[in-house]
């Protein structure tokens, strides 16, 4: 992993050259917490941790030493402020090191009396400019732990990780909602709102209705939480779960089609979020209406500063995107890739809030959500190992609530106006004569292509992809042979996948040759979300593709009387539109 240094606070490695004024002055910024205009050009950017996704949880969870404590190092840390509402910026600051190495690192403990071993986040102290000296400063973004924290200075001797210092409680205000996002039913009268807080003790609701001014409806719902035993191995069901706290989850009924509704979330005696809203669906069927939505997989974080990754501007053009009228978030699998590392959920979502609770995401099971070693579907021709870290889609299915049956088998279909959406788990098996082959099959025939006359199809790994992975190749391989024929049978006009880390559009194809446009389904790999990119060739003897980008982007489907339009946006020159197709 890089260290990578940050512009801010400048101080020379010799802590005599700091003059003494600035460096009280430095100090006293530290302790307060306070920033002004004047300040605010020479403050450090605020990070957001080193744990980004489930392979950087943390230097003693790649290199495991025993931990020891130091009571009599004169090391001291502190944090300002010590009341965070759900998220926020705090002010870490340390000194009297006396042995500073690039190896230090500071972990967020959440609760108070964990182990060292366990914690939600950490940084490396080599984001101070100043750490060689044996002071520094940074900025970090903490979310709700639902619980009390606080943060422990680490310094590796090569034999044992040595905690130096411990620094005051930081908590976290009751029942504030966060994390609020939306999904469809299928039913354009309904639409389901959940969102998380840190406490079940009142119960749930939404008020909602046309006017911003006078939400005069009403509904309650349920609260729920989930704890480690749902998860089938380590390290999501050991030392990398935390309390998720408590999902409220509210279905709003007898909606009018295509009508805005402005709702605000919240729990009894408790605050209200923001009023908030969204747009129903028209009434299901061929309204050629024209209408737009937004396609991607493969997302996460992968940033350490203040929300600027690859990740992050694909969130900023999303949001553009919802702006700008798209209907819906479709996203087939790795979602935030927590990989055991429940901290990552929180921050994931708190990313995609802008947006998750004015149009509905829906979401489908990936690799990094489902696969786990010795559990569930690991056939001979597939390199299904433990991507999840032991999640096994146990946060998936519990954190969000899509159409039947997601709840037990992480599939569903749904209508939206003119398109009917079907939602596969390519983490399951989809052989001839398996449980989910027959549902697919049952599904696609059941769609009456007078009523909704697109047809979609989404999973996370691609049955067609050039990309020059040989497993992931030999994986897509296999898919033909057990389940193209069933969208070739039923014509399905376009499939939506992910897993490979770039964007791939295929001529229409069938049995691995281009045909006419029409007799064969489009397929497009849209793993360009954010997570790091694939940097390789294609395969020269697959010759179904008609363009390919190593690069990072969201997809663009607009619906008319006559055709779907594809559209990719590459995120470096959004809204530019880098190649599309009808």
């Amino acid at each position: 992993m890089p260290y990578m240094q940050y512009r801010g606070l400048r101080v020379s490695l010799g802590c005599l050259a700091l003059p003494v004024i600035a460096l009280l002055i430095l100090l006293v910024f530290a302790l307060t917490g306070r920033a002004d205009t004047a300040r605010a050009s020479t403050l450090p950017r605020v990070l957001v941790g080193d744990l980004v996704d489930g392979e950087t949880l943390g230097p003693s969870f790649n290199n495991p030493l025993p931990f020891i404590i130091d009571h009599n190092s004169g090391v001291t840390l502190s944090v300002t402020p010590e009341v965070i509402q759900v998220t926020d910026a705090v002010n870490i600051t340390w000194s009297n090191v006396t042995a500073p190495t690039d190896m230090d690192f500071i972990t967020l403990n959440c609760p108070t009396n964990v182990p060292d071993e366990i914690y939600a986040d950490w940084i490396w102290v080599t984001h101070a400019t100043t750490y060689r000296t044996g002071f520094g400063f940074v900025r970090l973004r903490v979310h709700d732990t639902r619980s009390s924290c606080h943060f422990r200075y680490i310094q590796n001797n090569g034999t044992h990780y040595i905690r130096l210092a411990t620094s005051n409680t930081i908590q976290f205000s009751k029942g504030i909602p966060h994390h609020i996002r939306i999904a469809l039913t299928g039913d354009p009268t309904k639409m389901r709102v959940q969102w998380t807080s840190n406490t079940n003790l009142t119960a749930p609701f939404v008020v909602f209705g046309t006017n911003p001014n006078v939400l005069e409806s009403q509904t309650m719902g349920t609260s729920s939480t989930y704890d480690a035993t749902g998860m089938c191995g380590a390290p999501a069901n050991g030392t990398r779960f935390l309390n998720p706290g408590f999902t409220h989850d509210v279905l709003l009924e007898g909606l009018t089609p295509n009508t805005v509704y402005f709702y605000q979330v919240m729990q009894l005696s408790l605050p209200a979020s923001g009023i908030l809203n969204f747009t129903t669906p028209d009434s299901v069927g061929p309204n050629y209406v024209p209408f737009f939505f937004t396609v991607y997989a493969d997302m996460g974080i992968y940033d350490n500063i203040d929300y600027e990754g690859d990740g992050v501007r694909t969130a900023q053009n999303v949001k553009q995107e919802v702006v700008s009228g798209s209907r819906m978030i479709l996203h087939p699998g790795d979602i935030s890739y927590a990989m055991g590392g429940g901290y990552v959920w929180d921050k994931w979502l708190w990313l995609v809030q802008t947006y998750s609770s004015n149009v509905p995401y829906m979401f489908g099971a990936g690799n990094h959500e489902v696969n786990t070693a010795g559990v569930g579907f690991h056939p001979s021709w597939g390199n299904f190992g433990d991507d999840s870290q032991g999640e096994c889609g146990y946060p998936l299915k519990r954190r969000f609530h899509m159409p039947d049956p997601w709840q037990t088998r992480l599939w569903y279909s749904y209508n939206y106006q003119s398109i009917h959406v079907v939602m596969m788990n390519t983490e399951e098996d989809c052989s001839r004569g398996s449980l989910q082959y027959q549902w697919l099959e049952n599904d696609l025939r059941s769609v009456d292509r007078t009523v909704t006359p697109w047809l979609l199809l989404l999973g996370h790994r691609p049955m067609y992809n050039s990309e020059m992975y040989l497993d992931d190749f030999l994986v897509s391989e296999a898919m033909k042979g057990e389940f193209e024929n069933l969208i070739l049978e039923y014509q399905v006009d376009l499939c939506l996948w992910g897993h490979y880390h770039s964007y791939q559009r295929t001529c229409a194809v069938a049995n691995k040759t281009c045909v006419t446009d029409g007799k064969a389904p489009i397929h497009i790999t849209i793993g360009s979300a954010g997570a790091s990119l694939d940097n390789v060739g294609l395969y020269p003897s697959e010759e179904y593709s008609a363009f390919f980008d190593d690069d990072y982007g969201i997809g663009r489907i607009t619906v008319n009387a006559t055709a779907l339009h594809w559209e990719y946006l590459r995120n470096k020159d959004y809204p530019l539109v880098r190649d599309e197709v009808w």
